[in-house]
């Protein structure tokens, strides 16, 4: 089934496009949920301009933005350069982001995204693909579970302003070693 959706790599040039996007996709997924002062803090510091440029330079990250008929529904971001001290024998990759806007929630958008990020990784020859998704949020991770990641029993703290909140480490093997008879 052709969903009509279709991602670009976005460069710098992307970065008011990626602020914009990141700042209105977070606040749809979490407004319900977070102090309305602390989400605009956080907002305006995560997501300006400035720090979307500075992601979008570093060589460690990679951002996709999904689009439906040239309109952004959403995006991703995969990051080489960081992961949990559990995992450091293991040659991974961060899905650090994935995000639609909500009027895309439940239209393949973010089925398309994540399975474009396991790909990648595939790609790449990472033995897995991890993430961290707030302990909360079960809605976001029945929607791992689904993909074949597995919730591991280490959290991880995200702090957004003055709220500190648990996420979930989970964790999705691409490669199955080879066992010596």
């Amino acid at each position: 089934m052709d969903t009509g959706y279709f991602i670009l790599r976005a460069d710098v040039t992307d970065a008011p496009l990626l602020s914009k996007l990141a700042t209105e996709t977070f606040h749809e997924a979490y407004r319900e949920m977070t102090d309305v002062a602390e989400m605009e803090i956080f907002l305006q510091t995560k997501y300006n301009i400035e720090n979307c440029t500075a992601e979008l330079q570093n060589p460690d990250m990679e951002f996709y933005i999904v689009y439906d008929l040239e309109k952004d529904a959403g995006y991703f971001m995969l990051d080489k350069s960081r992961k949990p001290e559990q995992l450091q024998n293991l040659n991974c990759i961060e899905l650090s982001r994935i995000y639609a806007r909500k009027e895309y929630w439940g239209k393949k958008c973010g089925k398309l995204m994540i399975e474009q990020a396991i790909n990648f990784a595939r790609r790449k020859n990472y033995e897995a693909i991890w993430l961290q998704v707030w302990e909360e949020n079960k809605r976001a991770i029945e929607f791992y579970k689904h993909f074949g990641f597995t919730e591991t029993e280490f959290k991880l703290p995200f702090q957004m302003v003055n709220r500190v909140d648990m996420d979930t480490v989970m964790v999705k093997k691409l490669t199955v070693p080879q066992l010596s008879l």
